[in-house]
């Protein structure tokens, strides 16, 4: 067993939709993470309160350890995204604490996110789009082993002036 299929073994997790008491958590993640949109605290309370109101759903996930002695309630990690009904469906911010990350996190965030929009979508091919910073070797490595492809680059797109790709990878019924 590799390395990174002990440690996915080794900490099992659960991904559920957030409740509104998870602001704090989720805020709280994506502040120490780098990677992670900056975002108030308001929007991750709007997201989860708005989730199905209007003519865009929102989902937001969070994964937590599923181990006995882990404290409730702890998240570590998150994935927002949204969805227009016949559209695609965006991946709008994602984060994993550093010590979960190569332990299966995202990609469970992911295929939770996953089903939820082929659900939202009524089995009609989807696709998911999201963009990622045109220096993160390790986030388009991921993306492109869970099936992205680069669709395009959107010049100085974060704050510091760093390019971001554009991704897509199609959903099958």
């Amino acid at each position: 067993m590799s390395s990174a299929a002990e440690r996915a073994s080794q900490r099992a997790i659960i991904v559920r939709r957030a409740r509104l008491g998870d602001a704090t958590a989720i805020h709280a993640l994506a502040s120490n993470e780098p990677s992670a949109a900056s975002w108030p605290i308001t929007a991750y309370q709007q997201f989860v309160a708005a989730a199905g109101e209007g003519p865009q759903l929102r989902a937001l996930f969070v994964a937590c350890p599923a181990t006995p002695g882990a404290r409730v309630g702890s998240i570590v990690g998150f994935l927002a995204a949204s969805l227009v009904p016949g559209g695609p469906c965006e991946i709008e911010n994602i984060a994993v604490l550093a010590a979960w990350r190569r332990s299966g996190v995202a990609t469970r965030l992911l295929q939770s996110v996953s089903l939820w929009c082929r659900a939202c979508a009524a089995n009609h091919p989807a696709e998911l789009w999201l963009e990622v910073r045109s220096g993160n070797a390790a986030a388009l490595a991921f993306y492109q082993r869970m099936g992205f492809a680069v669709t395009g680059r959107r010049a100085a797109y974060y704050g510091d002036g760093e390019d971001a790709l554009m991704l897509a990878a199609r959903l099958r019924p």
